[in-house]
């Protein structure tokens, strides 16, 4: 059987690795929250070398991921794992999260364990990389993205592109700041936010 295929990690990969390549430099290991297929992964892994990359995603999506890791195996990937942001995280020792294109898939309530959650389970300087479809507040929504957004909420009307300003405060909330928004193709952005347990803008809060 071949393995599971998703069109979209094939085309976004490459401007992706190339950030990554920037921001997690000084990185050691990394967690994939809702790593799908595994194809960004096996992608990935053998172009951060110094770093290991651990995936993870709900227990039915890991024979996927490890049917790609079997054919495109790389010293760094570690075995990938069973993760519900919503349930209790094992603890990994990760200093760096990236996620792509779950956001918009998952319900908002999902959307809030995982940043909560994920920020709770990053060291100090640690990197929360999101990567996707947004909303930003004074910024036109394109013909593309309002597509994709109404053939979402059709299919569930808790799924749907999700307001940068929403996640941006849940960041807040965790002891992150906003260290850079990077526009990607196709209408995409990669969020970065940085634990920062000692920046003054928590300290007003």
């Amino acid at each position: 059987m071949p393995e599971p295929f998703a069109d979209a990690t094939v085309r976004n990969r490459q401007p992706i690795v190339e950030e990554l390549q920037k921001l997690l430099k000084h990185s050691t290991k990394v967690l994939e929250i809702g790593s799908g297929t595994g194809q960004h992964a096996i992608w990935f892994a053998p172009r951060l070398p110094w770093l290991i990359w651990l995936s993870s995603d709900l227990p039915n999506q890991l024979p996927a991921i490890k049917k790609w890791y079997k054919d495109f195996s790389s010293e760094n990937l570690a075995p990938p794992i069973a993760l519900n942001v919503s349930e209790r995280w094992a603890i990994t020792e990760h200093d760096a999260i990236f996620s792509a294109n779950t956001a918009h898939i998952m319900h908002m309530r999902e959307v809030e364990h995982m940043i909560t959650n994920g920020a709770r389970s990053l060291p100090n300087k640690g990197l929360f990389c999101l990567y996707g479809p947004f909303i930003f507040e004074n910024s036109w929504l394109t013909e593309s993205n309002r597509i994709f957004h109404r053939k979402l909420q059709d299919l569930d009307r808790h799924m749907g592109l999700r307001q940068f300003d929403d996640l941006n405060q849940l960041a807040i909330a965790g002891s992150m700041e906003l260290i850079k928004i990077k526009p990607m193709p196709a209408n995409n952005h990669l969020i970065v936010w940085q634990k920062n347990l000692t920046s003054t803008l928590f300290e007003r809060i």
